[in-house]
């Protein structure tokens, strides 16, 4: 559903023609979870000392699934916030509702992830 969303938005912010460019709040809104897990990893990493390129169990997956105790429960939870993070984008390009609609959808899904201590503590 990401890649079809951002696949949507480049293709309408090329038909628009030169000038235009799709804003960045709803994009990253789109992306927030991707995003938030590859910024956090690298981090992560890179404080530790270890190679970026070496895996770890400390993905939003992993965190999730041992929060919640379950695959199926970590799936619904991450489904919950990438909807929260589209919602927000698609509310901010469809009514014009400006960039901070996109921007309140991204505070809301890092504040749950960090404020519920499944995600962000130690990074």
């Amino acid at each position: 559903m990401i890649g079809m969303m951002v696949a949507a938005l480049s293709l309408r912010a090329c038909s628009d023609g030169p000038g235009s460019a799709v804003a960045f709040p709803p994009l990253a809104a789109l992306l927030i979870l991707p995003l938030l897990d590859v910024v956090t990893a690298l981090g992560r990493r890179w404080l530790t000392g270890r190679s970026l390129f070496t895996p770890d169990r400390g993905h939003i997956h992993h965190r999730l699934k041992n929060r919640l105790g379950s695959t199926v429960a970590a799936l619904g939870a991450a489904v919950g916030l990438a909807t929260l993070g589209a919602v927000g984008a698609a509310l901010a390009q469809a009514y014009g509702l400006g960039d901070r609609v996109a921007g309140l959808a991204v505070v809301l899904s890092v504040g749950l992830l960090v404020g519920t201590k499944t995600f962000g503590g130690s990074e």
